[in-house]
């Protein structure tokens, strides 16, 4: 937290932070509002953690909830032990 480093990530990798977070906490201003979140998965907890202003997460939720997923495929990857999920969405 001393050096903190500004990162982009795809939707899918912060969805994945958060849904299998083992760190979820949450950040208040000096008037306890929130104002954002710390977190990480179980995979990153010893790598990194993470954080997103309130109204960025905000906007990925609002891009999960116009998602129309219409196909996914599943392939498992020996070199990380785990599901590669590929989701395919409608085009407007």
């Amino acid at each position: 937290m001393n050096n903190p480093v500004n990162e982009k990530m795809r939707a899918s990798h912060l969805y994945n932070q958060i849904i299998h977070s083992y760190i979820f906490l949450i950040s208040t201003d000096e008037s306890e509002a929130i104002n954002g979140f710390f977190f990480c998965s179980v995979r990153m907890r010893n790598r990194k953690l993470y954080y997103i202003e309130f109204d960025e997460l905000n906007k990925f939720i609002t891009t999960v909830g116009n998602d129309y997923p219409v196909r996914q495929s599943f392939d498992y990857d020996e070199a990380i032990k785990d599901y590669k999920i590929d989701t395919h969405i409608e085009s407007n």
